[in-house]
Order: C-alpha cells, then structure tokens, then sequence
C-alpha cells in the first residue's frame, strides 16, 4: 500500500512541499518539472509560463491499467486528460477505431462539458498520468487572479474545441512528440510502446523497480 502510495504520487502534498522551498528554487524547479513531464510540449497550455506548468505538473497522478480494460467510455463523466506512458489502446469513436500509445494524449474533449466524447480500451498493460481541469483551476487562481486565471481556462477550452467540432477528421488525439522520441525517461528506451511491463504488487522485484522510475 505504501509503495502504490508513492507510486500514485498520492502519498505527499507536492505543494505543501514545494511552498517550503526558496523562491528562486522554485523557478527553477517548476521549469525542471515542465520538461520532466513534457507539459511544455502539450500545445493547450501554449500560453502558460514554464514555471506555472511545473506546478500544474505537482497536480499530475499516476493511473495504470490492466489489458483489455476500459480507460473511460463514451458518454460517461470526465473532466481529466490523460497522458499515455507505457502499452497500447485503442479509441473508439462513431464505429471508427484510432490505436493510441506513448506520448498520446486523450480525454481532453472533457474539459469542455465533463463528457467523453470517445471511449478508451486497451490492448496491453497500460500507464498513464492525469491531469483534471479542476487541478489547473486550482493552481491558476493561486498565482493568478480570478479573472486572468478564467481567461487561461478559456483560452484551454477554445483550443479543444476543434477536435469536437470536427472529430470526423481530427479525433481527440493530440501526439507529444517530445515524449515519444525522448531516448530516456522512466528507464524506457526506444520503442517504448512495445514495452508491456510484467506488473504486480506481490512481486517485490516489479516493485523496486517501479519505485526506482517513477517516483519523483
């Protein structure tokens, strides 16, 4: 349990943490984390300081899936994006199927109502982080006024609105290329879409393992 905790990122308050650091190490360590989590290659946040993501990115949770799972269905609530990791699945839309993997981002369409739009299922053992609109709200009207924070929620909003419209030509996928060609991150290395990890609680070597990579 302690080490699913850690692992989930649900064991510490990353912000209560963060706010007892420096104020120049904080900067700093908001754009390392930026890049850390490639939220600076994510084009909905175009107009957010590096710093600001790095925050956001305190927000991120760590999800895992099992094969041949649903993720999320189309219709059901939402209001979280979804960044893959590691596996394979596929998306489901008007009968059409899109594959997804690595460094495929996904369930952004609902930031708009709380609504998927699509359904996800998998076809290997997947990993992925989460990001909920309501963390990005939180963090925004803590460096930000209320005002100027809803103007960044807006301007969100209106860049997803091109893949509702028109899902037909362009379904609810954006690609983080960063993520995808990066050589190392998380001890995978290339064809990380191919690696679908033996993953087990009860197995103390998948465990350290686990520990070991994705523990921030």
């Amino acid at each position: 349990l302690k080490l699913y905790l850690l692992w989930s990122n649900n064991a510490f308050d990353n912000f209560e943490i963060f706010n007892t650091v420096p104020y120049y190490l904080k900067r700093e360590l908001g754009k390392f984390l930026c890049k850390k989590y490639y939220l600076n290659d994510v084009p909905l946040f175009d107009d957010l300081d590096a710093y600001v993501l790095g925050l956001i990115s305190l927000k991120l949770k760590s999800l895992q899936c099992n094969k041949a799972t649903y993720l999320y269905r189309r219709k059901s609530i939402g209001g979280e994006l979804y960044i893959f990791r590691v596996g394979k699945a596929y998306l489901v839309q008007k009968g059409k199927k899109e594959s997804v993997c690595r460094g495929d981002l996904v369930g952004f369409e609902s930031y708009l109502n709380s609504e998927f739009q699509c359904s996800i299922k998998t076809t290997t053992y997947c990993q992925f982080y989460s990001l909920s609109l309501a963390d990005i709200t939180e963090v925004l009207e803590i460096i930000y006024p209320e005002n100027i924070a809803m103007e960044y929620i807006n301007k969100i909003k209106n860049r997803i609105k091109p893949y509702v419209n028109n899902t037909s030509k362009n379904p609810p996928i954006i690609k983080v290329r960063s993520m995808i060609f990066s050589d190392i991150i998380n001890g995978i290395k290339k064809n990380p879409s191919e690696l679908v990890p033996d993953f087990s609680y009860n197995n103390s070597k998948n465990e350290s393992h686990i520990f070991c990579h994705y523990i921030f």
